[in-house]
C-alpha cells in the first residue's frame, strides 16, 4: 500500500501511512510526530474517553488540519475520527511503523494502580511506561478511512 498524503498542518501536508485494510476500510498512521502534548492535565484517573489528549484530537486537531470533505472520509473507531494507537496495534503493526526520533503516545492505560502512567512507544516502536502528565511526549494519530 503506498502512503496516503490527507490534511494540512501549519501549511505542510500530512503523509499517513497504511497499516490494515479489512473489510473496506484502511488504518492509517501518521508519518509525523505532532508537538508533544499531556495525556491528561489533570492528576486525577479517568479512562481514555475523558482524556484530554483525545479532547483534543477530536477537537482542534482535525478542525485544523482537514476541510470538511476530508473529515468526511474519516471512520470513526469507536466513536473517534482520530484517535491513538493501542500499545497492542504498535506491536501487530510494528514492521509497517516508520521509525521517528522521539517517543510517542498509545492510548493503552497501564494496568492498577498505576492508573497514572500511560505506554508509550519510542522510535524503535518497543513501548515503555511514563506518567500520563508528561509533556515531552509526541502524538502520532491514527485515523481510518474507506477504501
Amino acid at each position: 500500500m503506498d502512503r496516503i498524503e490527507l490534511g494540512r498542518l501549519r501549511g505542510e501536508p500530512l503523509r499517513w501511512t497504511p497499516l490494515a485494510a479489512e473489510a473496506g476500510r484502511t488504518l492509517l498512521l501518521c508519518e509525523a510526530l505532532l508537538p508533544p502534548r499531556p495525556f491528561h492535565e489533570s492528576r486525577v484517573p479517568v479512562s481514555w474517553r475523558r482524556r484530554t489528549l483525545r479532547a483534543w484530537l477530536n477537537g482542534d486537531f482535525p478542525a485544523e488540519a482537514f476541510t470538511a470533505a476530508e473529515k468526511a472520509r474519516l471512520i470513526p473507531r469507536a466513536g473517534d475520527p482520530v484517535f491513538c494507537l493501542s500499545e497492542e496495534e504498535v506491536r501487530r503493526y510494528a514492521p509497517h511503523i516508520p521509525p521517528v526520533p522521539e517517543p510517542w503516545w498509545t492510548c493503552t492505560l497501564s494496568p492498577a494502580p498505576l492508573d497514572y502512567a500511560c505506554a508509550f512507544a519510542v522510535f524503535d516502536g518497543a513501548p515503555v511506561r511514563t506518567d500520563v502528565h508528561a509533556d515531552a511526549v509526541a502524538v502520532r494519530p491514527a485515523i481510518m478511512v474507506a477504501g
